[in-house]
């Protein structure tokens, strides 16, 4: 997912990604956070706030820069 997560077209809307389109392989985790399960839909300006507060104990410490195998 890319930063614009929020309000890009991603899987939600196109649907997933046909396996042979896919040409590489991931080989690191150089960031990983704990989000609630509908997260992307709050925007709103309170909800962004919230976020930020929230960061630190939401984020997946231990995956952080983890190589993958």
């Amino acid at each position: 997912m890319g930063d614009n997560r929020d309000n890009s077209m991603d899987s939600r809307y196109w649907s997933f990604l046909p396996l042979d389109n896919i040409k590489g392989k991931p080989w690191v985790i150089y960031f990983s956070y704990r989000a609630e399960r509908d997260a992307y839909q709050k925007t709103g300006l309170a909800d962004r706030v919230k976020k930020l507060v929230s960061f630190v104990p939401k984020a997946r410490w231990k995956r952080i820069l983890r190589v993958i195998n």
